[in-house]
């Protein structure tokens, strides 16, 4: 859901409200797929020094405080943004990485194939589940503004377009915008806590422990 969130508004909010080109907010998020391969990497290199459940709880604390960062002044640089995304990005490869090993940890041998299953479609459907949310989030926050703008989908179009200036009052569409994703971010923030609360109860288990595979899985397949 977080992965969803982040790479659909974050880009939204340094084009919109940052007033920075497609590039700029492109470089913006993929910093996130800088840190996603490094955090990975390091979870695979170092998870027998330091355990699954001390790296997983550990690598998930990066992704609320890469969130913190997303929260940006209208007139913030697009550099904080990309910093939050390659922090988010470095914690989401780590608790990813830390999960897979963990899922495929605690159950036997003939379960690997359909618990790693599971798990990729648990994060589809966080996908879909974050797309509907965020996206609801952002049409409530546009709106229920504070200020007297309500931003039609055809002015938030032309926003990204840069073709505001031709529409007038695009200083407070952008202020419209800006109170819409910061609510946004908000609810991405609240659900990076959550995880992290949620991982603590993961239990301990020992890395490696030898699981005998059942002679029925070992035969071949009857017609």
């Amino acid at each position: 859901m977080i992965l969803m969130g982040s790479t659909t508004f974050l880009p939204m909010y340094v084009q919109g409200v940052l007033n920075r080109s497609p590039v700029i907010a492109g470089l913006a998020l993929t910093m996130m797929m800088v840190g996603w391969p490094a955090g990975a990497t390091l979870a695979a290199k170092s998870f027998h020094r330091i355990g699954l459940r001390r790296m997983l709880i550990g690598g998930s604390t990066f992704i609320p405080v890469g969130a913190v960062l997303l929260f940006l002044a209208p007139g913030g640089s697009p550099v904080v943004a990309g910093l939050g995304s390659l922090v988010m990005g470095f914690g989401m490869g780590i608790s990813s990485v830390s999960c897979l090993m963990l899922i495929q940890e605690i159950v036997k041998i003939d379960e690997r194939g359909s618990a790693t299953a599971s798990n990729l479609f648990s994060r589809n459907l966080g996908s879909t589940l974050g797309a509907t949310l965020f996206g609801a989030v952002l049409n409530f926050g546009l709106s229920h503004s504070r200020g007297s703008t309500v931003v039609t989908s055809d002015q938030l179009k032309s926003l990204l377009q840069n073709q505001a200036a031709s529409l007038g009052g695009d200083d407070a569409i952008r202020t419209v915008l800006h109170q819409s994703l910061h609510l946004t971010f908000m609810s991405i923030f609240a659900i990076a806590i959550f995880v992290v609360l949620l991982l603590t109860l993961v239990p301990a288990i020992t890395i490696g422990a030898e699981k005998k595979m059942p002679l029925e899985a070992l035969s071949p397949l009857e017609d």
